[in-house]
């Protein structure tokens, strides 16, 4: 990511060559309008005239060869370096250098000092007492390749001693480049050089130094040899780092708990999430590289306390004393059963039924009380029953006659007397007893049908079977 508002740039193309540019062309300036001045003239002898318009002329005129010799060789049509530096990237572009050129070889041939007889050498190298060595700043020379001292010898066998040494080596250029005292770079180049670093991390400035050495300006006095320094600019921080903590209520058995949030771009520490009171909490939420928060800050703190239990959300003991029940009396023949509740710390929910057949009742428990079981309602289920019908009949009155007594099982008796027979009075056969049994139900229901007019007609019936007998006998 480069910004454009965070770079810095070093030219060296425009450190050098300006200041001579500049004196020169006010140099010539001053020497074409004083020329122009002596040539327009009015003031001047007539016999100062004619020299000093010639002079004029002749000063412009060696003026502009001059600019045009300045201007056609100014340094800064060569050698230009360019050192950028963005919030995230480090850029050295170096072109037009000039590559170095090796010097030439140097070759010496000796000439013997012939006073001292004859010579058949090797002459001593750099300085012989035998004689002189001359030296040729050039390629030439024999045996060319050949370095060193060494000898060649003529078609009569005279020898002649030559030396050979080689030139100066070729110039080179050099560069190095160090971001945050680490060397990045650390090569020599010919003509041109260019890269690219790009920072550890474009959100922190690093200290950048490039150093540029050319073989041809040793010095730095046409500025092709320079040093670039400086500190990157941070880029901006996206903020779109966010993040949030919440409690949750205490209850009557846990404390206030700790509840980590959503998090962008972020990661919590501190109090661990879920953390319950009472204690306190302290929570840091940190950006993550590159990213910030929405204030610009790359950490964001939460801190609080957390309650413990709230015991006053705790239930309240109930006791468990309320009491309802329902009893039941039995019905009789002609009478339905009965029925009676009774309940302590408990209510009865709407009416009691009493009329024979199944019923429920409903109790609820007073407030601050509960049944046996916990609860607050009880439904109590009874039955009440109806009269049977079959009560049993009254013994007869006198309405029905006399009342008979049945003989003993076994009455005591007398044997009569081994007499003779005699004639005894006629005897009435008596009526047959008249037997009253039950009649059936013929399948009608006791508890709903009355038998009373049955019982009565049956009662008649055998009063009147007595009353019948009684007048036979």
């Amino acid at each position: 990511m480069t910004h454009p508002d965070n770079t810095m740039q070093f030219d060296a193309s425009r450190q050098y060559g300006r200041p001579q540019q500049h004196f020169t062309f006010k140099l010539l300036t001053i020497i074409v309008i004083w020329g122009n001045i002596a040539i327009n003239s009015n003031d001047t002898p007539e016999r100062y005239s004619s020299m000093n318009r010639l002079i004029a002329l002749l000063g412009m005129l060696a003026a502009v060869l001059l600019g045009i010799t300045v201007v056609g060789t100014s340094p800064a049509s060569a050698h230009r370096g360019t050192v950028t530096s963005t919030c995230d990237t480090l850029s050295v572009n170096l072109t037009s250098y000039r590559e170095g050129q090796p010097g030439p070889n140097v070759w010496y041939n000796f000439s013997p000092n012939h006073n001292q007889g004859p010579f058949d050498g090797p002459p001593l190298w750099p300085v012989s007492p035998r004689g002189t060595w001359h030296e040729h700043d050039n390629n030439g020379g024999p045996m060319q390749g050949t370095f060193g001292t060494f000898s060649t010898s003529d078609a009569q066998g005279h020898a002649s001693w030559f030396h050979r040494e080689h030139g100066t080596p070729a110039g080179v250029n050099h560069v190095v480049v160090t971001i945050d005292g680490v060397v990045q770079t650390d090569v020599d180049f010919a003509t041109a050089f260019a890269q690219a670093y790009d920072y550890a991390n474009n959100y922190e400035s690093h200290h950048y130094v490039v150093t540029v050495t050319a073989w041809d300006d040793p010095d730095g006095t046409h500025g092709w040899t320079f040093t670039a320094e400086g500190d990157s600019v941070p880029c901006a921080k996206p903020t779109d780092a966010s993040a949030s903590v919440s409690t949750t209520a205490p209850t009557c058995e846990h404390g206030e708990t700790l509840v980590y949030g959503d998090i962008v771009n972020a990661s919590f520490s501190g109090t661990p999430d879920g953390a319950e009171g009472p204690r306190n909490y302290d929570v840091v939420a940190t950006a993550d590289a590159g990213h910030t928060f929405e204030n610009g800050d790359t950490t964001e703190e939460f801190t609080g306390d957390l309650a413990g239990p709230d015991k006053s959300l705790c239930p309240v003991e109930v006791p468990k004393d309320a009491t309802a029940s329902v009893g039941t009396t039995p019905a009789d023949c002609d009478s339905d059963g009965s029925a009676t509740y009774a309940s302590e710390n408990a209510s009865l929910v709407g009416d009691f039924e009493t009329a024979p057949g199944e019923h429920i009742a409903t109790f609820v428990a007073d407030q601050g009380h509960e049944f046996a079981d916990g609860s607050t309602t009880l439904e109590v289920s009874y039955t009440v029953a109806a009269a049977t019908g079959n009560c049993p009949q009254p013994p007869c009155t006198e309405k029905c006659g006399p009342t008979h007594h049945n003989p003993p099982s076994n009455p005591p008796h007398h044997n009569p007397p081994n007499n003779p027979p005699h004639n005894n009075p006629p005897k009435h056969n008596a009526p047959p007893a008249l037997t009253v049994k039950s009649l059936p139900n013929a399948g009608l229901d006791n508890s709903s049908t009355n038998y009373l007019p049955l019982g009565l007609a049956g009662l008649l019936i055998a009063c009147g079977a007595l009353l019948l007998r009684k007048r036979n006998a």
